[in-house]
């Protein structure tokens, strides 16, 4: 939140920071704690949208005694989740652990709802509309803008045809390992829509209920598997992961210098299926 410019950037307090942390800890310097908690707390805000009207309630109930069992399970959770996010780093993806969050902003809705029931449930209908007005107006910028990302034609990425009729095809094939391409990921600013393959392969594991060899680094990651000895023997061209593979699903435009090291003048894999833009090959048995 203070490191990028887009959001609400302090350079010296992230100078600050740095230069603590190489120079102190947590426990030995009070500043660099209160950079943490003053860092976590602008998130908070930042994040939480008209949900902070449901932090205010919270406060307002502590502050009144009048948290009852329910509320006290459900703020118990908020604060276990929250805690998750700003203590724990996970292994792998490190970022991933930003899961728990949505938990707390979930169970955060029903204070907020709570909130502005509060304010409507006397049968004023000027006083109401106005609420209803400007909590709409309010939350219209934050919908457009997930709109205007998920919900736009054509989308960012797309499965042709060609890649879903042979992926049907594979579908219907005995199980086995596929093959796929290594693929490079392009950022969204490139020109849309783009073919899907070019950030992803875990799709055609999806569509043809079949394990792949290599998909995605994210997910790998985030799994905490350990992919890159075979992420070395991909880029190493080395023949004999083809040992274990079933299928191989080559795409036109991406090359693999591994299929056609490996399979070239070979006598192992028949081609099942191709079209203009996909080639399905198979284990011979």
């Amino acid at each position: 939140m203070i490191e990028e410019p887009i959001y609400f950037y302090l350079k010296d307090m992230v100078n600050a920071r740095y230069y603590l942390y190489e120079n102190a800890s947590l426990f030995t310097s009070p500043r660099l704690l209160f950079i943490e908690i003053f860092s976590s707390l602008i998130f908070l805000i930042f994040s939480t949208g008209l949900r902070i009207f449901g932090l205010f309630l919270i406060i307002w109930k502590i502050i009144k005694r009048k948290i009852n069992l329910l509320d006290g399970l459900i703020i118990l959770s908020m604060v276990l989740c929250y805690l998750f996010l700003i203590l724990f780093i996970q292994r792998g993806m490190w970022w991933n652990i930003v899961q728990f969050y949505y938990f707390f902003l979930f169970l955060l809705n029903f204070f907020t709802a709570e909130f502005f029931y509060n304010l409507t449930k006397e049968n004023k209908i000027i006083s109401n509309t106005i609420i209803v007005l400007v909590v709409i107006i309010l939350t219209l910028p934050g919908n457009l803008d997930i709109l205007k990302n998920f919900a736009v034609f054509p989308s960012h990425t797309y499965v042709s045809d060609f890649e879903l009729k042979a992926l049907a095809i594979l579908k219907q094939r005995p199980r086995g390992i596929v093959y796929i391409s290594l693929f490079k990921k392009m950022d969204f600013k490139e020109s849309s829509p783009i073919p899907l393959y070019l950030i992803d392969s875990s799709y055609v594991s999806a569509y043809t209920e079949k394990p792949i060899f290599f998909a995605d680094f994210d997910q790998l990651d985030i799994m905490n598997i350990d992919y890159k000895s075979r992420l070395e023997r991909i880029r190493a061209k080395d023949c004999s992961i083809l040992n274990g593979i079933k299928y191989i699903y080559e795409i036109e435009d991406r090359k693999d210098e591994l299929i056609n090291k490996c399979i070239s003048g070979q006598n192992i894999f028949k081609k099942i299926y191709e079209n203009k833009k996909i080639k399905v090959y198979e284990r011979k048995k």
